[in-house]
C-alpha cells in the first residue's frame, strides 16, 4: 500500500446509515431507502492538502449484519481510522458500540484512529438525548472525537470528513517519520591506553 494512503473502516449496526453518510460525501446524494450492504462496498477519494500534496483516501464500508459479522476483522486490518457509527433514533445501536470496539480488537489492530458517530440528529431532539453507557465507555476509553451528523441533510458531513482528512494526513507523516532509518553514525575511538613500563624490576 502506497505511503499516502489511508484506509477507513467504517463500522456500526445495519441501518445506522454508514453507506448514506458516504454516498453523501462522495455524491450529495439521499437515498431514504438503502439498499443493505453485503459484505462491504468500497469508495476511494483523492484528496490534496494546503501545500498540494496529493493523499488516497479508501474507505470500506462494512455489512452491519449479524451473518456478516466474521468478515470484520479482515476489513478492519491494518486500518489507520476506524469511524464506528450509530443510531441516534434507535438506542439498541448505542448497546452495540462496545461489541464493534471488540471487533477491532479481534483484527489485531491496535494503533488505529477512532472517530464516533450518531447519525440521524435531524429526526433526535438533541437536548434531550442520553448516552448509553456502552457510548460513555467508548468516549472514556478512546478519548476519541464524537460527532452528531445528519445523512439525509448533510449536517456536519463536511465537518466529519474534514476531520479524517486532518487525521489521514497526521498518521501518513507519521508513517513518514517512522520508516526514515536512523542516521550511520561511526564512532572513532580516540582513547589511547597508556604504554605500560618496561620495567622487571619493582
Amino acid at each position: 500500500m502506497n505511503k499516502n494512503t489511508i484506509k477507513c473502516v467504517f463500522i456500526g449496526d445495519s441501518g445506522v446509515g454508514k453507506t448514506s453518510i458516504l454516498l453523501k460525501h462522495m455524491s450529495n446524494s439521499f437515498q431514504a431507502h438503502q439498499q443493505t450492504t453485503l459484505g462491504a462496498s468500497f469508495f476511494e477519494e483523492r484528496y490534496y492538502d494546503n501545500d498540494n500534496n496529493r493523499y488516497s483516501f479508501q474507505y470500506w464500508d462494512t455489512a452491519g449484519q449479524e451473518r456478516y459479522r466474521s468478515l470484520c476483522p479482515m476489513y478492519l486490518r491494518n486500518a489507520d481510522i476506524v469511524i464506528i457509527i450509530y443510531d441516534l433514533f434507535f438506542t439498541k445501536s448505542q448497546t452495540s458500540l462496545r461489541k464493534w470496539f471488540q471487533e477491532v480488537i479481534r483484527s489485531n489492530n491496535l494503533d488505529c484512529k477512532y472517530i464516533i458517530i450518531g447519525n440521524k440528529n435531524d429526526i433526535v431532539d438533541m437536548n434531550t438525548f442520553i448516552h448509553h453507557d456502552n457510548l460513555g465507555y467508548l468516549l472514556d476509553y478512546l478519548k476519541c472525537p464524537h460527532l452528531f451528523v445528519s445523512a439525509k441533510t448533510g449536517n456536519n458531513i463536511k465537518r466529519l470528513f474534514d476531520l479524517i482528512h486532518e487525521i489521514g494526513v497526521e498518521v501518513v507523516e507519521k508513517k513518514l517519520e517512522e520508516s526514515i532509518p536512523e542516521e550511520n553514525i561511526q564512532i572513532t575511538n580516540t582513547y589511547k591506553p597508556n604504554r605500560l613500563r618496561e620495567c622487571c624490576n619493582f
